[in-house]
């Protein structure tokens, strides 16, 4: 279900090779925090580190997506 307010705010910082997402309650709460973990803990790193900046945030999109809209998340949870 998507939010009807999301707030999502996504950021990669390039020289760390980290990640952040954040989002009001409905969105977090909708995305949920082990999707939220998968993405910011491994997904985003490995992409980071290969210098593949555009496929992370097409990636996270769709995998965010897929979660808020009940279809199967890209890589599993």
């Amino acid at each position: 279900m998507v939010p009807s307010n999301p707030n999502l705010n996504f950021l990669t910082l390039t020289s760390g090779k980290e990640g952040a997402i954040s989002g009001g309650d409905s969105f977090m709460n909708a995305v949920g925090d082990e999707l939220l973990d998968s993405i910011v803990g491994d997904q985003i790193p490995i992409y980071t580190e290969q210098e593949k900046y555009n496929l992370t945030v097409e990636s996270v999109i769709e995998r965010i997506s897929a979660q808020l809209e009940g279809r199967e998340v890209p890589g599993g949870l």
